[in-house]
């Protein structure tokens, strides 16, 4: 049997389906708004303005409740780090060091990609003697972030520390960065605790790339007779070094800016003439053997002997004279 539905069943039925589907879904007015994301630009821009306002504070008492309110409020805010700052200030200019670790610590939760607040810890840390604490969080700044001025950074701090091997590491890596005239003070320094080491190869090779840029002139901003000094302790071990290779030649020419440098220095006339009387220029050697022995340092006795015995060989066995080789050698070296 074939039923028909009416009209105004359809009609029934389709106001029933409406009133169903009115019922199953919550009122337009009764939905959840829509949630900004914290950290998005719309959210910043809204906190930039909140914090801006909150700084135009007078009353610094009120200023920090405020602020201190805007964390509560918004934990994740993008500004977080700025006012972390702001509220630390305060008691890193009174020096309040423990209370600057606490703080920079707490925000250090909301905030844990902040350098600042990373830079922050380190210098609180250093102001209370804990040294130790403060390298720690320094060298994982510099291994997140491994620039040439961070490398500058750690090595100033471990040479306040003393502590020349972790010196060394970040010295080297630094000085690898920059230019000698840039860097030379920090080479010369690497050299100098290469030097306490004693590992003279690296003491060496330090003070030649010095001597490349700065043997034959003086850096800007530096004094020539202070330089001199510099240009002297490095030539001297240069020559030195070289005369143990029985490299004449080359320790003649070192030695010969030594005394260039610090006309008082016996070692380098000494060993001049040791170079000139090795190769068979005894005459040429007699001036330089004066010139240590007038000096009146360690090696000169050495050298008078010498002197001597160089003199009486191209003197028929004489001594007569020598006095006045002996006076020109201090008139030339400033020994009165």
């Amino acid at each position: 049997m074939i039923r028909f539905v009416t009209k105004s069943a359809v009609v029934i039925f389709a106001g029933t389906a409406a009133c169903a589907l009115m019922l199953s879904a919550p009122p337009a007015w009764t939905q959840e708004p829509v949630k900004i994301p914290p950290r998005s630009e719309y959210q910043y821009k809204k906190d930039y303005e909140e914090v801006t306002g909150i700084m135009k504070e007078a009353d610094p008492a009120k200023r920090e409740a405020r602020l201190q309110q805007f964390v509560k409020e918004h934990p994740e805010s993008r500004m977080i780090p700025y006012v972390a700052a702001q509220l630390i200030q305060p008691h890193t200019q009174k020096k309040d060091w423990q209370k600057v670790i606490s703080m920079a610590t707490e925000f250090q939760k909301l905030a844990p990609e902040d350098p600042g607040l990373e830079k922050t810890l380190i210098s609180a840390y250093w102001a209370t003697g804990n040294t130790a604490k403060a390298a720690e969080l320094a060298e994982g700044v510099y291994k997140a972030n491994p620039t040439k001025e961070g490398a500058v950074e750690m090595a100033n701090m471990f040479q306040q520390m003393k502590n020349n091997d972790k010196y060394l590491f970040y010295a080297e890596k630094a000085a690898a960065e920059y230019p000698i005239e840039q860097s030379y003070p920090m080479v010369l320094q690497i050299a100098q605790v290469y030097l306490q080491k004693q590992n003279i190869p690296k003491v060496l090779d330090y003070l030649s790339k010095v001597m490349a840029a700065y043997g034959s002139k003086t850096p800007p901003n530096v004094k020539e007779a202070e330089w001199d000094k510099t240009r002297a302790f490095a030539f001297n071990l240069m020559a030195a070094d070289a005369y143990g290779k029985k490299d004449c030649a080359k320790s003649t020419e070192y030695y010969e800016k030594v005394a260039a440098a610090a006309p008082k220095t016996a070692e380098a006339h000494y060993y001049i003439a040791m170079c000139r009387w090795k190769d068979g220029d005894q005459v040429g050697a007699i001036p330089y053997f004066a010139k240590a022995a007038v000096l009146g340092q360690n090696i000169s006795p050495k050298a008078q002997e010498y002197l001597e015995q160089l003199y009486k060989a191209e003197h028929n066995g004489s001594l007569d004279g020598l006095d006045g080789v002996l006076a020109k050698a201090k008139s030339e070296v400033g020994v009165s």
